[in-house]
């Protein structure tokens, strides 16, 4: 019954482990995805995926007038600045982010709509991009 313990208690402690290893790195130019709460680094800049505030795009499954609008919610950060929240939108303006000598730009957001299913906050994804 030890060799069990012992191996539980050393997937939680290299699960632990490589959660505190800080931001992944993404590369400035490329379009990358992030889940809510995730965190990147590119060049400097500390991205953080904070939630999807609000969402009324169309369903895919319906006819719109109007295609709608995604807001989320980003904090930038770098060595030298303190971290600074930033609204993004997919339907009206701005869709891009200006902190620092950076420009994060949402790409677009994930899953698409459907008339009937609520997306949990924790399903989306938003593609960005990163440029200076």
């Amino acid at each position: 019954m030890r060799i069990p313990t012992l191996m539980f208690a050393s997937l939680l402690l290299a699960i632990g482990c490589a959660s505190a290893s800080g931001p992944s790195e993404v590369p400035l130019n490329e379009p990358f995805e992030m889940a809510p709460g995730d965190a990147v680094e590119a060049d400097g800049l500390t991205v953080r995926f904070e939630a999807v505030t609000q969402d009324s795009r169309c369903p895919i499954d319906a006819v719109c007038v109007w295609q709608g609008d995604a807001t989320v919610v980003l904090s930038l950060t770098t060595a030298a600045d303190p971290a600074a929240s930033r609204e993004l939108h997919t339907g009206v303006d701005p869709r891009e982010a200006r902190f620092a000598s950076y420009s994060v730009t949402l790409v677009s957001v994930a899953p698409a709509p459907r008339s009937t299913v609520k997306i949990a906050p924790e399903d989306y994804r938003a593609t960005l991009q990163v440029t200076r």
